[in-house]
């Protein structure tokens, strides 16, 4: 295959083609015939995805049928929780870094933003808020039975045990969740 067939082929211009010859970007799978270049282009396909930054790679277009050797996130994430970038070529474990630094920044961006929080500074706030609801609550007995003892009326025994409920309810608003 030629120059622009190959370039055809990568859906790059034939300008491209010779830059990656130039770089050596493209050098197993070149062999030069007289003044043109003939290209394997499978053996070319190959080498581009390993040298080539994915970041500023051409968007080109695969040919029908061709196997890809595209790693699916869920198997880059697995690759990585285990450490490991075996079986990746340079460039997939690349991106799979920049993927995690981008992860991370924003991670780092969103806490200090405070659209995040730490799960354990929660987990401390809500366990002080329920043992305060909890002292609040215990308490309702000792502060209301003399106003309840006095009261005849079942409906005046009530209103005393809801005003004093609304209070602590008011109390715990204000001061909780502000």
């Amino acid at each position: 295959m030629n120059q622009s067939e190959y370039a055809k082929h990568r859906g790059v211009s034939q300008q491209c083609i010779s830059k990656y010859i130039e770089r050596e970007q493209l050098k197993w799978s070149v062999t030069k015939k007289g003044r043109a270049y003939e290209i394997d282009p499978d053996k070319a396909d190959r080498e581009l995805e390993e040298t080539l930054d994915p970041i500023n790679r051409p968007k080109s277009k695969p040919k029908k049928g061709a196997k890809t050797t595209k790693l699916s996130p869920a198997v880059m994430e697995g690759k990585a929780r285990e450490g490991g970038t075996a079986g990746m070529t340079y460039s997939t474990a690349r991106t799979l870094s920049e993927q995690y630094r981008a992860a991370l920044r924003k991670l780092e961006y969103d806490e200090k933003s405070g659209k995040l929080i730490l799960a354990s500074k929660v987990a401390r706030d809500a366990d002080s808020v329920g043992r305060l609801i909890k002292e609040r609550l215990t308490a309702i007995p000792i502060r209301i039975a003399p106003l309840v003892a006095v009261k005849s009326d079942p409906f005046e025994c009530e209103q005393v045990i809801k005003k004093e409920i609304n209070q602590i309810l008011e109390e715990l608003s204000k001061g909780v969740l502000r």
